[in-house]
């Protein structure tokens, strides 16, 4: 029922000179018989015996507050976890500034580019729904195991697709194992988590997204080069840092604190939907407006992601390697930003200000980028988006966790990753019908224009105590 059940065991088979476990997660004490003759670790607290607790809350570390469980891995995050997720960003930005020109050179028109963007977010919407839960009953590596095959194989397809077959519908196709099963960066957060203490998790969580930042300015850069030689050369190398990242994962601890511990029938969470569909929305009124406020800015963000290939080439005819090379400039100024411009500006101005600061500055980005008459000027713009990018992302995430109680942080939290998700099934579409009917530069226009009205009810309709939301 409980991993208390082998507690006993795994004290009298562990390294008498440290006691630790099996996988190497410490054991802080020998188990003592407590009062109804099941033996527990010191400071387990006391559960049912009937089969009637949902879960042990000795493992519950993020329930209510840091648990007396010892931390996964010795609370010391695999080094491979960091490795693995520099390897999957690299062989994403590999192809991100090509996918675009290799559905145009196949006779995709933008509403057919926007469509299998739309295919790919709602693949990765409804990935994350199922192997989120996935892995917290079989385990963070299982599921790890399982993004690199998807994403081997979607990239596998988009080589075959330019290259010995040229055919648009094996492209499109690509795109959906690649989004159902490729969840990285929900599952390397989720290993970071498991492994840190709350005083812990920001310091770790930071040099994750510094890995996530270096890997998107190589990445796109180095994909650039290589489709300036061949066209199946990026994928291709895709699909290798992928297999290479696969092996990297076998070879790593697992650290889901209840990965095939318990008898998952009997035991299993309520699955990440369920606790959604039982929260009552109107506990928090305010923040169910910021949160309309920020999918509305993050769909405008979107809009101009997807977009971007396609005004580049159109406006200043840049072919993909150009392309990578501005997606790298712009990763390096959104790394720059994140170490050092954002860390300055949350020390000095309250979270509301901030967050409103930075929907400007992308709104003003936009309204450039729209505008832009020659690549200096775009350069800048670009500079400027991911700034404001840098800003609104960080303060935004802190918001949502400061506004909701501890035990409906989870809940919330994956309110606004849904909320996010369906910007992404949305974005691709609506992006490619905007070109299809006014041009490349109506995307960046139309989403300055909703980004303005977003800022308008967000200091219209939410109230602020202090630098939180009311």
């Amino acid at each position: 029922m409980c991993i208390r059940d082998s507690w006993e065991s795994e004290w009298e088979n562990a390294d008498p000179t440290n006691k630790t476990a099996g996988n190497g997660v410490p054991i802080p004490a020998k188990p003592q018989p407590s009062d109804n003759g099941v033996s527990m670790p010191a400071g387990h607290p006391s559960v049912p015996t009937d089969g009637s607790a949902a879960l042990c809350p000795y493992l519950l570390r993020g329930a209510g507050g840091e648990s007396d469980a010892p931390l996964s891995n010795g609370g010391r995050v695999p080094r491979g976890i960091y490795l693995v997720t520099l390897l999957d960003m690299l062989g994403v930005g590999l192809v991100i500034p090509i996918i675009p020109a290799y559905a145009k050179s196949l006779g995709a028109t933008p509403s057919a580019i926007g469509l299998m963007g739309t295919m790919y977010g709602l693949a990765q919407l409804i990935g994350a729904s199922v192997l989120g839960d996935l892995s917290d009953t079989r385990g963070r590596r299982h599921v790890l195991q399982m993004s690199m095959l998807g994403a081997g194989c979607g990239y596998s397809l988009l080589a075959l697709s330019v290259g010995s077959y040229k055919s648009l519908g094996l492209l499109m196709l690509s795109r959906i194992p690649v989004g159902l099963a490729k969840q990285t960066m929900t599952m390397s957060r989720a290993v970071v988590t498991d492994c840190t203490t709350t005083a812990d998790r920001t310091p770790a969580l930071s040099t994750l997204a510094i890995t996530i930042g270096v890997g998107f300015i190589f990445g796109p850069a180095v994909g650039g080069i290589l489709s300036s030689k061949n066209m199946v050369a990026p994928p291709a190398l895709s699909v290798l840092l992928f297999m290479v990242a696969f092996a990297i994962v076998r070879s790593m601890p697992e650290t889901a604190p209840y990965a095939d511990q318990i008898d998952a029938p009997v035991q299993k969470r309520s699955s990440t939907w369920e606790q959604t569909r039982g929260f009552k929305l109107d506990k928090y009124p305010q923040l169910v407006v910021f949160l309309g406020c920020k999918a509305v800015i993050t769909l405008a963000y979107l809009l101009l992601e997807f977009s971007f290939a396609l005004y580049t080439s159109q406006r200043f005819g840049l072919e993909p390697k150009a392309n990578g090379f501005v997606l790298a400039y712009a990763g390096i100024v959104a790394v720059v930003s994140q170490m050092g411009v954002v860390t300055w500006l949350t020390r000095r101005f309250s979270g509301d200000r901030l967050v409103v600061g930075g929907a400007a500055v992308l709104a003003v980005s936009l309204v450039g980028i729209a505008l832009a008459s020659n690549l200096y000027v775009f350069l800048g713009a670009i500079a400027i988006l991911s700034l404001g990018r840098a800003i609104f992302r960080t303060v935004c995430d802190t918001i949502i966790t400061q506004a909701a109680a501890s035990e409906d942080v989870g809940v919330v939290s994956g309110i606004a990753d849904g909320c996010d998700s369906g910007c992404r099934v949305v974005s691709p579409l609506l992006g490619g019908i905007l070109i299809e009917w006014y041009g490349v530069a109506a995307p960046p226009a139309a989403g300055a224009v909703m980004i303005a009205v977003a800022i308008v009810l967000m200091q219209i309709k939410v109230k602020w105590k202090g630098d939180k939301v009311a």
